[in-house]
């Protein structure tokens, strides 16, 4: 295994920082991935909220207080869409921005040693200790080392040429003692 520093220079692309935002977000949450079960429980809680007002409407007809609740419900639902939609695309807006900001930086400077990770651009400095590696995940094109929620992002085309992902990973594990 290699002993000596693995030092990295790269740009980022807007898309690398979108994906890597969008796969540690639901992290952060304490949700975790899960997989689209939440979009599926979602689903069943606006079919189940139909089928009540199919069945009102079935079992008591063209009651005036059945009108107002299937009418009172149907609006809120509507509601609820509109926000979620308005929401969804504020922060679709807000990584964007984000990601093009991240992507501005310029050059990435990552340095690996057998201790720490340090991440340096002409804006930003940051660093961290080896052992605070949770984990190392994939995103298209490149691999992300997550540290305490933060998203070190590697492009696989900086690796060395003899350095695949998964021998990053490999590499990163070695100096971890795991």
């Amino acid at each position: 295994m290699r002993s000596k520093p693995l030092i990295l220079h790269y740009r980022l692309t807007p898309e690398m920082m979108i994906d890597t935002m969008m796969t540690l977000a639901p992290m952060s949450f304490g949700r975790g991935a899960t997989g689209g079960v939440g979009v599926a429980f979602r689903m069943l809680g606006w079919l189940a909220l139909a089928a009540l007002m199919g069945l009102a409407l079935r079992f008591y007809g063209r009651h005036p207080l059945v009108l107002v609740a299937v009418a009172a419900s149907a609006g809120a639902a509507v509601g609820v869409v509109a926000l979620q939609t308005t929401l969804h695309k504020a922060a679709w807006l807000s990584y964007r921005r984000i990601a093009e900001r991240a992507a501005a930086e310029g050059e990435y400077r990552l340095e690996i040693t057998e201790d720490r990770l340090r991440e340096e651009t002409a804006e930003s400095l940051r660093q961290v200790a080896l052992s605070q590696i949770d984990r190392v995940l994939r995103i298209d094109g490149a691999s992300v080392l997550v540290a305490n929620g933060l998203g070190f992002v590697v492009p696989d085309e900086a690796l060395p040429d003899d350095m695949s992902p998964e021998n990053l990973k490999d590499l990163l594990n070695w100096w971890r003692g795991e």
